[in-house]
């Protein structure tokens, strides 16, 4: 079973671009495995903690089977470099 989180800005309570770019210079340096044709990085960091990370469209980013304080610190880092939001479906506003 996995759990899916979103990576999304918004402006103006709108859906916005995120800079792709610069969540590839987050994310490239922890990529163990990668699939160009669905935009899918499989990132891990020092600890052997892994996740899916998916580029699914230029206002959404998804983590997927994720877990570990060594994901959510790069979470974090991802989300300040972004200044995006973190939707968890099922959350709390």
């Amino acid at each position: 079973m996995s759990f899916d989180i979103f990576v999304c800005r918004f402006e103006n309570g709108e859906p916005a671009p995120l800079d792709m770019s610069a969540a590839h210079e987050v994310l490239d340096p922890y990529a163990v495995s990668r699939d160009p044709e669905t935009y899918f990085l499989l990132v891990s960091t020092a600890e052997g903690e892994e996740a899916g990370v998916y580029f699914n469209s230029p206002t959404g980013i998804t983590f997927n089977r994720f877990g570990g304080d060594g994901i959510m610190d790069l979470l974090a880092v991802l989300l300040r470099q972004l200044d995006a939001v973190l939707v968890v479906p099922g959350g709390r506003p």
